[in-house]
């Protein structure tokens, strides 16, 4: 019997030192508890200001069998990272995370499993996750998920932005026709496949590892994304959603 195929999107920007290797260590972590599966990992370096070299790639190729790398030089967010890989991938079924494997080798595993039997898993933040984030970025998560309950009283869940989800099918195609290129490319997702009532989801807690480092958001960024939600908003009521 064939393995199962799965893909696994990782979006580049500025990787810390060393990161060749913990990529290297979780993804052997993922073949060894997804044994039944054929893993391929897509990489997309979304115009990162450091210098990633031949040598790093090279060391990535030669150990991962399924592996393909993908490059442009002017920064376009993560949103549009993600829809560049995702365009490019060959399976079924779609994993997407950061880069630095924030999530746990089991958090993975369970999206990946649940995926079996539905077209989208949402990872969302579990019980203690914000005793592990610091407080500025627990007050902007809080922020943010009153405003989308606000907004879109239909949506599946308010906490769109736990990074790590996976979909297949159909989903796929609804991920590609989003078009917001920066963190809220997750909301904009969500709010589209609550309005598609054949498509199956299922909502999954999710744990981050222990000592995950979190970058700081500028003032620029929030500003960018709440223009960002502005649009969603927008563009929700010109399609004739009812919205609060």
């Amino acid at each position: 019997m064939p393995k199962s195929q799965l893909s696994l999107i990782l979006p580049c920007y500025n990787p810390e030192t060393a990161w060749v290797e913990k990529i290297l260590y979780y993804y052997e972590e993922l073949k060894e508890n997804l044994s039944e599966t054929e893993l391929f990992l897509i990489i997309v370096n979304d115009g990162t200001r450091r210098t990633i070299s031949d040598e790093e790639i090279n060391k990535l190729r030669n150990k991962i069998k399924n592996f393909n790398y993908y490059s442009y030089n002017i920064n376009k967010g993560k949103g549009f990272a993600l829809r560049y890989g995702i365009a490019r991938t060959v399976t079924s079924s779609i994993i997407y995370t950061d880069l630095d494997f924030p999530y746990t080798t089991d958090s993975i595993c369970s999206i990946a499993n649940l995926l079996a039997d539905n077209d989208v898993v949402i990872g969302i933040k579990n019980d203690d996750y914000y005793n592990n984030v610091p407080p500025w970025r627990r007050r902007i998560s809080k922020w943010l998920q009153r405003m989308i309950g606000f907004f879109f009283h239909s949506i599946i869940t308010t906490d769109t932005q736990c990074g790590l989800k996976g979909f297949k099918g159909k989903a796929k195609d609804i991920f590609l026709a989003t078009r917001v290129n920066d963190y809220l490319s997750d909301l904009e997702f969500i709010v589209n496949i609550s309005r598609e009532p054949d498509i199956s989801f299922v909502l999954k807690k999710v744990q981050l590892r222990d000592n995950v480092r979190f970058s700081r958001v500028s003032v620029i960024t929030i500003f960018r994304e709440l223009m960002n939600f502005l649009k969603i908003v927008s563009s929700r009521a010109a399609s004739g959603e009812e919205i609060k």
